[in-house]
């Protein structure tokens, strides 16, 4: 396979080298003064020799046709969220692709052009919006690697030079404490109805909201205690999709949950009865006309139960969540691992990270010790 190397590997400092073989397996290589002449004379390398690799994209491709071949690939592959993707497509069209010409070579992109942009963007742009165009354009060039159209990743460490790296505010973070989770679920059962399941399902997983609106009926095994996470809900289309990070996950359930969600299971079937939806509806958490619950109506729940139990305003269902991993958390930090794994972090650093200042190295349990001092 034909490659770029740089001088300094091979002993000759400043200097870039094309490696690749021949028709008959001889290898080559061929020393040129900078970078642009090596990527040239492989980009024509690429077109006539066999070189035991071939890219399946024009190498010779613009920026802005790989930029809808790469959107294009990702709705094909279906393992990015419709909203996600749409996110995405924005971020092209009304930042990246107007702010470069629009015959220019992906290969020929350079780190001081993308250096540039970024900075402009930072003129009008808050520090989020920037980081989500840093973050888009440098999964594109990730692919673009893969493919074989480039061999380098010219937004690689720009995030740290620019100040867009990451820097999530632990302040940021709003997790109830045991107080006010007590003060929650006391007002819940009245305040949330037929939502106090799901809500009390999500704070003793740690399950997002999606997460908890995709549970089949048979993905939550209450004779083994556990539950399996395998599908996100979209807010907006009810369209199913992979939790975040592309995996599925094992969370446990408390002594106490499992006997919320047989009560939830038992009033599920009067409706399914009544409805005579029954086995035709498979989500386990539902309306009582058999659809799924839906996003924004949880949210208008959550802040009504909220209201009841006089606790601030800032809190959202995803402080559920936040709420799970800090109680654990904070009574031993022995829980890290099994926190992040449940959480399904894509590894521990994130936890770490997120939930550093509730970590302390004391005391024992796991999920019971989330148990209410009144759920129902």
């Amino acid at each position: 396979m034909a490659k770029i190397v740089k001088g300094e590997k091979r002993g000759r400092p400043g200097k870039w080298l094309v490696d690749w073989r021949d028709y008959a397996g001889m290898r080559h290589n061929k020393t040129f003064d900078s970078k642009r002449e090596a990527e040239d004379f492989y980009a024509d390398l690429l077109k006539t020799q066999d070189v035991r690799s071939h890219p399946t994209l024009n190498i010779d491709i613009t920026l802005a046709d790989y930029a809808c071949h790469w959107i294009d690939t990702l709705s094909k592959a279906r393992n990015v969220k419709p909203r996600t993707l749409e996110l995405y497509k924005k971020q092209f069209r009304y930042y990246i692709l107007p702010s470069f010409p629009t015959d220019l070579r992906l290969r020929n992109l350079q780190r001081a052009q993308v250096k540039a942009f970024l900075l402009k963007m930072r003129e009008h742009l808050s520090l989020g919006s920037v980081k989500l165009i840093h973050v888009v354009l440098r999964a594109m060039l990730n692919a673009a690697i893969e493919d074989e159209i480039i061999t380098v990743n010219v937004t690689t460490g720009l995030g740290k030079v620019l100040g867009l790296g990451r820097t999530k505010n632990k302040e940021d973070v709003k997790a109830m404490t045991r107080e006010q989770v007590n003060a929650f679920f006391a007002a819940a059962p009245t305040a949330a109805g037929n939502y106090y399941a799901i809500l009390f399902m999500m704070y003793q997983t740690g399950t997002r909201l999606g997460e908890a609106r995709g549970f089949y009926g048979d993905d939550i095994a209450l004779d083994r205690l556990e539950a399996h996470v395998q599908r996100t809900l979209d807010d907006d289309t009810n369209a199913e999709g992979l939790p975040k990070g592309g995996k599925d996950r094992t969370v446990d359930l408390s002594d106490q949950l499992v006997e919320c969600l047989k009560r939830y299971k038992a009033k599920r079937a009067e409706w399914a009865l009544a409805g005579g939806w029954g086995q035709s509806v498979p989500y386990f958490f539902v309306t009582t006309n058999g659809t799924p619950v839906g996003a924004d109506e949880i949210r208008k729940v959550f802040k009504r139960v909220l209201r009841a139990a006089v606790l601030p305003s800032y809190f959202t269902p995803h402080c559920l969540r936040h709420t799970y991993a800090s109680l654990l958390l904070q009574e031993d930090g022995g829980r890290l691992l099994y926190v992040s794994r449940q959480l399904g972090h894509a590894n521990v650093n994130i936890t770490a990270d997120t939930y550093a200042k509730w970590i302390r190295p004391v005391g024992r349990g796991v999920v019971n010790t989330l148990a209410v001092s009144s759920a129902v």
